[in-house]
C-alpha cells in the first residue's frame, strides 16, 4: 500500500436477507445469529421435513433475544442502583 493511504474496515447492513433451506434445522440458529450480529433482518424458509424443529429453535432464539434485550436495558439501572447504595 502506498504511503499516505489508510485502509478502513466498515460494516454496513445489507437490509433483509432471505434464506431457503431444506431439512437442516441448525441453519436457523446459525443464520439468525449472523443476521443479528451484522444488523440485518432475515427471512427463513425451511423444508417441511423439519418444520417442528425449525419452529422450536426459532422460539428458543426469540426468547434468548428478548432476555438479552431486557438484560441490556436493565444493566444501566443495576449500575445506578449499585452506585446509590
Amino acid at each position: 500500500m502506498d504511503d499516505g493511504l489508510n485502509m478502513y474496515k466498515i460494516t454496513c447492513p445489507i437490509g433483509v436477507i432471505c434464506v431457503i433451506f431444506e431439512a437442516r434445522p441448525e441453519v436457523n440458529i446459525q443464520i439468525s445469529s449472523l443476521a443479528l450480529k451484522s444488523g440485518n433482518a432475515v427471512i427463513l424458509k425451511g423444508g417441511s421435513e423439519a418444520s417442528n424443529s425449525n419452529q422450536i429453535l426459532i422460539e428458543i432464539f426469540r426468547e434468548g433475544f428478548i432476555i438479552l434485550i431486557l438484560f441490556l436495558l436493565l444493566l444501566p439501572m443495576m449500575y445506578l442502583f449499585s452506585l446509590s447504595i
